[in-house]
């Protein structure tokens, strides 16, 4: 799609279908025990721009975007088939609930990043998106401190088994294609904003 160049700003619709796409190297799929796992760069673009809503105050904006830039995001994906992993693996109501629980609550305990350098990175913090099985994926976002990430080569989000019978699984991204995830057209004028300031 974007052969010779990437982009530096993308609509909110073809940034999502950037990020969907694994040749950008911002995504990875595994597919284990009958469910499939995926693994996306969450640029925190899209968390900005759902905060400042308008904001017109050029110092809020750069708090804004200070804030959201001292976390890395990824969002976990689980679908059992054609449906959400939640739903599609539970084997009863106690399954049911420990897995939700598990989604809800208990992610830190299972996630966590490494780098080239081989530091270990915990999870910040992670939430679950319940739709009530309206998706198709059982959707997680998953918190990083960026700032434990220094100039390494890459990173790899790791997960232990957590009930949905995936085992071990890693997931590596280069932080070059991290870095050079087009940043949201929206965006632009609040970007321009603060370097004038």
């Amino acid at each position: 799609m974007y052969s010779c160049t990437t982009p530096e700003y993308l609509p909110e619709k073809e940034l999502y279908e950037y990020l969907g796409d694994e040749n950008h190297g911002v995504s990875r799929t595994i597919n284990t025990g009958g469910v499939t796992m995926k693994m996306t760069y969450r640029p925190n673009d899209f968390l900005i721009w759902q905060e400042l809503d308008g904001e017109e105050d050029s110092a809020r904006i750069k708090e804004v975007v200070n804030n959201y830039s001292q976390y890395l995001y990824f969002v976990m994906q689980l679908q059992a088939g054609e449906q959400d992993a939640l739903y599609g693996t539970a084997a009863d109501q106690s399954d049911f609930s420990d897995k939700l629980q598990t989604l809800s609550f208990r992610m830190p305990q299972y996630i966590n990043m490494t780098t080239a350098e081989q530091d270990t990175i915990p999870l910040a913090d992670a939430y679950y998106s319940r739709m009530f099985g309206m998706s198709k994926s059982s959707d997680v976002l998953l918190v990083f401190n960026a700032e434990q990430v220094n100039d390494d080569e890459w990173i790899s989000i790791n997960s232990k088994e957590f009930g949905f019978k995936t085992g071990r699984r890693s997931f590596r991204f280069r932080l070059e294609d991290l870095r050079n995830t087009p940043k949201l057209t929206q965006l632009k004028p609040y970007y321009e904003l603060i370097e004038k300031n």
